[in-house]
């Protein structure tokens, strides 16, 4: 495994994803990332055009972005 800091913006989610949260446990975990931060790195991997693909943490990914977070994340 390989520990890096990737930029927000060069995260893209897995569109292979199969997993759906309902509303409340994404409320839920945009409350446990606000309160905590971000406790579980996301896992990537390259992709094409310097970009990462999600393999795991994509809902957390969502909460990222929507949070407006851009700084670069220890992955």
């Amino acid at each position: 495994m390989k520990i890096t800091d990737i930029m927000l913006n060069q995260l893209q989610e897995a569109p292979w994803n199969p997993n759906r949260e309902d509303v409340d446990m994404l409320h839920h975990l945009e409350a446990s990332i606000r309160r905590y931060g971000l406790v579980e790195p996301l896992v990537v991997r390259p992709a094409q055009d310097s970009h990462f693909e999600v393999l795991s943490g994509n809902h957390r990914l969502k909460i990222l972005n929507s949070l407006g977070i851009s700084m670069p994340l220890v992955w």
